[in-house]
């Protein structure tokens, strides 16, 4: 619905990923260059941490300043934000 709507009333292009590992995501942010990541999942803050992070995986996580850092991506600092 959200898809059909942002192509009909925008020039928004949606790009869906779906349980996407590390490589996915680092790949698509890195050739598409994203405005705005939508993320609808699990996430998680540890005991005494106060940065939250986007479960990718039961292996991999993800955290907003991966994705926002200056290196942000390529390739998220070249799959160095797993956790």
């Amino acid at each position: 619905m959200l898809k059909n709507l942002l192509s009909s009333e925008s020039n928004a292009e949606v790009i869906p990923l779906m349980n996407p590992d590390l490589e996915e995501l680092a790949d698509t942010l890195d050739t598409q260059r994203p405005q705005i990541l939508f993320f609808a999942g699990h996430s998680h803050t540890e005991d005494g941490e106060s940065i939250g992070r986007i479960v990718l995986s039961e292996t991999e996580t993800v955290t907003i300043e991966d994705l926002t850092s200056p290196a942000g991506s390529p390739a998220l600092s070249r799959r160095g934000a797993s956790g």
